[in-house]
Parts: structure tokens; sequence; C-alpha cells
């Protein structure tokens, strides 16, 4: 019976630090995803234009441009119109530099097209309800 108390309690203790460990991992990168958008963010205000590490490297920026289309699509707008859209120079710019910026804040690559196409949905979201 001891052992089965002492293991209860073991693993109660055991639990509290690897949830505690946990949720500060979570708000660390909480903290770095807010941070690379918003520094992001204003590189593109003072008209900076950035490129991530792999901006030559075709089967990531195939997969990237891919999936930044599926945000927006996903967001509502239409596949030909999320295309016309994302191959404007300026977003093109906005999301290599958002990307660039995560890769910056040591981000992987899909964690940086992560970053990109939450840019992507709600820059689609926005564009939806203005032509309304």
């Amino acid at each position: 019976m001891f052992a089965f108390i002492a293991v209860v309690v073991v693993g109660f203790f055991a639990y509290a630090v690897l949830r505690g460990a946990l949720r500060g991992k979570a708000a660390e990168t909480r903290h770095r995803y807010n941070d690379a958008m918003a520094t992001s963010l204003q590189a593109l205000e003072r008209g900076e234009v950035h490129y991530p590490s792999w901006i030559h490297d075709e089967f990531y920026t195939r997969n990237f441009v891919t999936e930044t289309v599926r945000a927006a699509v996903r967001s509502g707008l239409t596949e030909e119109q999320a295309k016309k859209a994302l191959s404007e120079q300026s977003m093109a710019n906005t999301m290599m530099t958002i990307a660039a910026y995560f890769e910056k804040n040591g981000f992987s690559r899909s964690e940086q097209i992560v970053g990109a196409c939450d840019y992507v949905e709600k820059a689609a979201s926005k564009l939806l309800n203005n032509n309304k």
C-alpha cells in the first residue's frame, strides 16, 4: 500500500513539473512568435524587405507559395483571387519578410510558413470584409 501511495505522490510531482515546463515552453514560443511578427511588420513599415535564407531553394519556395495560397483560400478567397493577391510584389515582400524574421527568431522552415500563413489569413479576411 505504501508503494502505491509513493508512486502516486511521485507521479503527481512529476506531472506538475512536466506541466510547468511545457507551459513555460509554450509561453516562450508564443513570445518569440509575437516578437517575430511585430518586428517583421515594423521593418515593412520602415520600407525594409528581408528574405529567408532558403529563398533560392525551389522546393522550399514552391512549398511556401502552395501553403500561403491554401491559407488565403481557407480564409474565403478563390484560388484565382489568392494567387493574384499573393503574386503582387508588396504582398510577396510582406510574406518573405515575415518568414525572414521568423527565421531570425529561430523558427524552423515549417514554422516560418505558419507565420506567413497566419498573416495571409488575416489579410485575406480583411480583404473580404472590405469588399462587402
